[in-house]
Protein backbone atom coordinates (compact mmCIF):
# COMPACT_ATOMS: atom_id res chain seq x y z
CA UNK A 1 0.00 0.00 0.00
CA UNK A 2 1.64 3.19 -1.17
CA UNK A 3 1.06 5.05 2.01
CA UNK A 4 4.45 5.87 3.46
CA UNK A 5 4.34 8.73 1.21
CA UNK A 6 4.40 12.43 0.15
CA UNK A 7 1.45 14.94 -0.15
CA UNK A 8 -1.23 16.86 -2.09
CA UNK A 9 -3.49 19.36 -3.25
CA UNK A 10 -6.57 21.61 -4.22
CA UNK A 11 -10.24 21.05 -4.49
CA UNK A 12 -13.39 21.67 -2.45
CA UNK A 13 -16.69 19.93 -2.04
CA UNK A 14 -18.48 22.18 0.43
CA UNK A 15 -14.93 23.18 1.04
CA UNK A 16 -14.04 26.65 1.17
CA UNK A 17 -12.72 28.90 -1.55
CA UNK A 18 -13.77 28.38 -5.11
CA UNK A 19 -16.56 26.37 -6.62
CA UNK A 20 -15.54 22.95 -7.98
CA UNK A 21 -16.45 24.02 -11.39
CA UNK A 22 -19.86 22.92 -10.24
CA UNK A 23 -19.82 22.83 -6.48
CA UNK A 24 -20.96 25.28 -3.87
CA UNK A 25 -18.55 27.72 -2.31
CA UNK A 26 -18.50 30.98 -0.46
CA UNK A 27 -17.00 32.81 -3.39
CA UNK A 28 -17.35 32.68 -7.13
CA UNK A 29 -15.46 29.85 -8.84
CA UNK A 30 -12.03 30.92 -10.09
CA UNK A 31 -11.91 31.81 -13.75
CA UNK A 32 -10.05 29.32 -15.90
CA UNK A 33 -6.58 30.79 -16.34
CA UNK A 34 -4.48 30.60 -19.44
CA UNK A 35 -1.40 32.32 -18.05
CA UNK A 36 1.13 29.69 -17.02
CA UNK A 37 2.52 31.95 -14.32
CA UNK A 38 -0.79 32.38 -12.51
CA UNK A 39 -0.79 31.39 -8.84
CA UNK A 40 -4.33 30.04 -9.18
CA UNK A 41 -5.09 26.67 -10.73
CA UNK A 42 -8.59 26.03 -12.03
CA UNK A 43 -9.77 23.03 -10.02
CA UNK A 44 -13.11 21.26 -10.17
CA UNK A 45 -15.00 17.97 -10.13
CA UNK A 46 -17.21 16.98 -13.06
CA UNK A 47 -19.04 14.70 -10.64
CA UNK A 48 -20.40 17.51 -8.43
CA UNK A 49 -23.52 19.31 -9.70
CA UNK A 50 -24.12 23.06 -9.65
CA UNK A 51 -25.80 22.94 -6.23
CA UNK A 52 -22.53 21.75 -4.69
CA UNK A 53 -24.10 18.68 -3.07
CA UNK A 54 -21.94 15.59 -3.47
CA UNK A 55 -23.91 12.68 -4.97
CA UNK A 56 -24.39 9.69 -2.67
CA UNK A 57 -22.31 7.44 -4.92
CA UNK A 58 -19.19 9.45 -3.96
CA UNK A 59 -19.06 8.41 -0.32
CA UNK A 60 -15.63 7.01 0.50
CA UNK A 61 -12.16 6.39 -0.86
CA UNK A 62 -11.57 2.68 -0.42
CA UNK A 63 -7.91 3.25 -1.33
CA UNK A 64 -8.60 5.50 -4.32
CA UNK A 65 -9.83 8.98 -5.18
CA UNK A 66 -13.56 8.38 -5.11
CA UNK A 67 -14.61 11.58 -6.87
CA UNK A 68 -13.40 12.66 -10.35
CA UNK A 69 -11.10 15.68 -10.40
CA UNK A 70 -9.85 17.97 -13.15
CA UNK A 71 -7.53 20.99 -13.18
CA UNK A 72 -5.97 23.44 -15.60
CA UNK A 73 -2.39 24.44 -16.42
CA UNK A 74 0.32 24.71 -13.80
CA UNK A 75 3.32 27.09 -13.65
CA UNK A 76 6.65 26.30 -15.31
CA UNK A 77 9.07 24.70 -12.86
CA UNK A 78 6.42 22.56 -11.17
CA UNK A 79 8.20 19.41 -9.95
CA UNK A 80 5.19 17.53 -8.66
CA UNK A 81 1.52 17.96 -7.86
CA UNK A 82 -0.25 17.14 -4.62
CA UNK A 83 -3.98 16.78 -3.95
CA UNK A 84 -5.75 17.04 -0.62
CA UNK A 85 -9.26 15.93 0.29
CA UNK A 86 -10.46 16.77 3.78
CA UNK A 87 -13.89 16.10 5.26
CA UNK A 88 -14.71 18.68 7.90
CA UNK A 89 -17.35 20.50 9.93
CA UNK A 90 -17.11 23.88 11.60
CA UNK A 91 -14.19 26.23 11.09
CA UNK A 92 -14.29 29.08 8.57
CA UNK A 93 -13.81 31.85 11.10
CA UNK A 94 -15.70 30.24 13.97
CA UNK A 95 -14.52 30.17 17.56
CA UNK A 96 -13.34 26.57 17.27
CA UNK A 97 -10.96 24.85 14.89
CA UNK A 98 -12.63 22.74 12.20
CA UNK A 99 -13.23 19.12 13.08
CA UNK A 100 -11.59 16.89 10.45
CA UNK A 101 -12.64 13.24 10.84
CA UNK A 102 -10.93 12.25 7.60
CA UNK A 103 -8.23 13.68 5.35
CA UNK A 104 -5.97 12.27 2.66
CA UNK A 105 -3.04 13.83 0.83
CA UNK A 106 -1.82 12.35 -2.46
CA UNK A 107 1.66 13.36 -3.59
CA UNK A 108 4.25 12.52 -6.25
CA UNK A 109 1.69 13.26 -8.96
CA UNK A 110 3.34 13.88 -12.33
CA UNK A 111 3.08 17.62 -13.20
CA UNK A 112 1.71 16.77 -16.66
CA UNK A 113 -1.37 15.14 -15.07
CA UNK A 114 -4.60 17.11 -15.54
CA UNK A 115 -7.26 14.80 -14.12
CA UNK A 116 -7.91 11.88 -11.79
CA UNK A 117 -10.85 9.64 -12.75
CA UNK A 118 -13.08 8.40 -9.93
CA UNK A 119 -11.94 5.14 -8.36
CA UNK A 120 -8.27 5.56 -9.28
CA UNK A 121 -4.96 6.92 -8.06
CA UNK A 122 -2.37 8.61 -10.31
CA UNK A 123 0.50 6.31 -11.40
CA UNK A 124 3.47 6.22 -9.01
CA UNK A 125 1.74 8.50 -6.51
CA UNK A 126 1.86 8.16 -2.73
CA UNK A 127 -0.71 8.97 -0.09
CA UNK A 128 -0.95 9.62 3.61
CA UNK A 129 -4.25 9.66 5.47
CA UNK A 130 -5.65 10.88 8.76
CA UNK A 131 -7.79 7.83 9.46
CA UNK A 132 -7.23 4.90 7.17
CA UNK A 133 -7.73 5.56 3.47
CA UNK A 134 -9.25 2.10 3.04
CA UNK A 135 -11.90 2.68 5.72
CA UNK A 136 -12.61 6.40 5.73
CA UNK A 137 -16.06 6.05 7.26
CA UNK A 138 -19.46 7.20 6.03
CA UNK A 139 -19.75 10.97 5.83
CA UNK A 140 -22.73 12.54 7.59
CA UNK A 141 -25.26 14.86 6.02
CA UNK A 142 -24.03 18.44 6.21
CA UNK A 143 -20.35 17.53 6.43
CA UNK A 144 -18.22 19.41 3.96
CA UNK A 145 -15.33 18.41 1.75
CA UNK A 146 -12.39 20.62 0.96
CA UNK A 147 -10.49 19.72 -2.17
CA UNK A 148 -7.16 21.27 -3.09
CA UNK A 149 -4.43 20.85 -5.67
CA UNK A 150 -0.90 22.20 -5.26
CA UNK A 151 1.86 22.80 -7.81
CA UNK A 152 5.08 22.24 -5.87
CA UNK A 153 8.44 23.71 -6.80
CA UNK A 154 10.33 20.79 -5.27
CA UNK A 155 9.45 17.18 -4.48
CA UNK A 156 7.88 16.81 -1.06
CA UNK A 157 10.00 15.23 1.63
CA UNK A 158 7.26 13.43 3.46
CA UNK A 159 7.60 11.43 6.64
CA UNK A 160 8.19 7.69 6.52
CA UNK A 161 5.58 7.02 9.17
CA UNK A 162 2.08 8.46 9.29
CA UNK A 163 2.11 11.90 10.94
CA UNK A 164 -0.12 12.96 13.80
CA UNK A 165 -3.69 13.83 12.89
CA UNK A 166 -3.11 17.56 13.37
CA UNK A 167 -1.68 17.83 9.85
CA UNK A 168 -5.14 17.32 8.31
CA UNK A 169 -6.66 19.98 10.55
CA UNK A 170 -3.81 22.34 9.64
CA UNK A 171 -4.28 21.85 5.90
CA UNK A 172 -8.03 22.26 6.21
CA UNK A 173 -8.02 25.43 8.29
CA UNK A 174 -5.39 27.01 6.05
CA UNK A 175 -7.52 26.23 3.00
CA UNK A 176 -10.61 27.67 4.69
CA UNK A 177 -8.79 30.88 5.53
CA UNK A 178 -8.70 30.27 9.29
CA UNK A 179 -5.54 31.23 11.15
CA UNK A 180 -3.86 28.02 12.34
CA UNK A 181 -2.01 28.04 15.67
CA UNK A 182 1.80 28.26 15.54
CA UNK A 183 3.86 25.13 15.09
CA UNK A 184 2.70 22.01 13.33
CA UNK A 185 4.33 19.68 10.79
CA UNK A 186 6.97 21.48 8.71
CA UNK A 187 6.01 19.59 5.58
CA UNK A 188 2.54 21.12 5.74
CA UNK A 189 4.15 24.56 5.47
CA UNK A 190 6.08 23.32 2.43
CA UNK A 191 2.74 22.74 0.75
CA UNK A 192 0.75 25.72 1.93
CA UNK A 193 3.53 28.31 1.78
CA UNK A 194 5.93 26.84 -0.77
CA UNK A 195 3.57 25.98 -3.63
CA UNK A 196 4.01 27.82 -6.92
CA UNK A 197 0.24 27.74 -7.38
CA UNK A 198 -2.82 26.05 -5.97
CA UNK A 199 -6.54 25.60 -6.52
CA UNK A 200 -9.46 24.53 -4.39
CA UNK A 201 -13.19 24.21 -3.93
CA UNK A 202 -15.66 22.93 -1.35
CA UNK A 203 -18.79 20.78 -1.50
CA UNK A 204 -21.32 19.37 0.93
CA UNK A 205 -22.69 15.91 1.57
CA UNK A 206 -26.48 15.70 1.30
CA UNK A 207 -28.96 13.11 2.54
CA UNK A 208 -27.63 9.57 2.28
Amino acid sequence: MKSSWAYLGVLTVALALAGCGQSSSESDPPERVSAENSSTIQFESPGVPADGVIPAKYSCGAGSIWIPLEWGSVPPGTKELAVYLGRYSGGKGGSQRPKVPFGVLITHIDPSTRDIPAGTLPPNSYWVAHNTFNSCGMPRKGQNMLLQVFALKRPLRTPISMPVSDWATRLTETGLGDDPPPGGPKWVAEITEGALANGQFTATYGQR
